[in-house]
């Protein structure tokens, strides 16, 4: 065997080992921003108390993945518009660049335009945030311009902006779990033998209860026994 053959052939190796190794450091990345982003979660909610969101850990699982997501986008609409409104156009514009180039469109690229989109809509109708949908027209009338621009072949900036749109949504939604201290649950009046407490339940099981409470922020266990009676809040 030659020195070239061997040479090739461990080239060839070390290419076969790239994509599993870009796959195993993707999934690492998807991995610990998912922690990162629960952990931020968390102790928003907890109002940064580290034995309170101890506690609020304590009681989470993995089916509560879900409710903490979307309880992170519904419970500051207009900070969610906010996000809404930084991420579409760019959204916009990285799928129209793609689709031209390729002639195809990705799930994700669509997924995430679709979903965009349904924001808007249920923003704009149900809360009445008129100006989230012109704030999108107008940005993305810049990114339109900055796109003709780069065209002509003035910079390649833009399109390297455009292709930052996945990390402009991670930061947002980062900054998102940081800053919305409202949990994933419902806010509930319960009705004790006692009195009255304000907050969030955490965990039911047999013979009590597991409650966070509005303020001050602190986890309490409730006996069944002495709950008279539970309404949510709205």
């Amino acid at each position: 065997m030659t020195a070239d053959g061997g040479a090739g052939r461990a080239e060839g190796a070390e290419e076969d080992e790239r994509p599993g190794l870009t796959a195993a450091l993707g999934a690492g990345a998807a991995g610990a921003a998912v922690v990162l982003f629960i952990l931020l979660r968390i102790m928003a909610v907890a109002h940064w108390d580290w034995f309170v969101a101890g506690e609020v850990a304590d009681s989470m699982d993995f089916s509560d993945l879900l409710g903490v997501v979307l309880g992170t986008l519904f419970g500051r609409p207009h900070l969610t518009a906010v996000g809404v409104m930084c991420v579409a156009p760019l959204a916009l514009a990285d799928l129209y660049w793609y689709v031209r180039r390729h002639r195809r469109a990705t799930i994700g690229r669509l997924l995430l335009v679709a979903f965009l989109a349904a924001a808007v809509f249920a923003l704009t109708t149900t809360l009445g945030i008129v100006w989230l949908p012109v704030g999108i027209a107008f940005l993305t009338a810049i990114v339109g311009a900055l796109s003709v621009w780069w065209m002509r072949g003035a910079t390649d900036v833009v399109h390297r902006l455009f292709r930052l749109t996945g990390g402009v949504a991670l930061v947002l939604t980062f900054a998102f779990s940081a800053l919305v201290d409202t949990p994933w649950q419902l806010r509930e009046h319960i009705e004790m033998e006692q009195g009255i407490i304000d907050g969030y339940v955490l965990e039911v099981t047999p013979g009590f209860v597991r409650v966070l409470t509005e303020e001050p922020r602190e986890v309490k266990f409730l006996l069944t026994s002495q709950i008279k009676s539970r309404t949510i809040v709205e």
